[in-house]
């Protein structure tokens, strides 16, 4: 079972590929992952972050400085 570090890491990258407005299938091939994996990932990260889509998790991310423009993609 990945750690809480691990799983905040993986939930960031999933935010940075997310706001530079990657599809799931595309975040899943640069992460190699399933699909399924990063839907289950996003299903609970919004909550967390208390939004409902993935364009306000975008914004989000932006407006809290947790990714800039010049964040090195994972």
């Amino acid at each position: 079972m990945a750690t809480a570090d691990a799983k905040i890491a993986r939930e960031r990258e999933i935010l940075l590929l997310l706001a530079e407005g990657t599809s799931n299938e595309e975040i899943a091939a640069a992460l190699v992952v399933e699909v399924g994996t990063v839907k289950s990932h996003l299903a609970r990260l919004l909550p967390k972050l208390g939004v409902r889509s993935r364009l306000q998790a975008a914004v989000w991310a932006y407006r809290h400085h947790v990714v800039t423009v010049d964040d090195p993609r994972p």
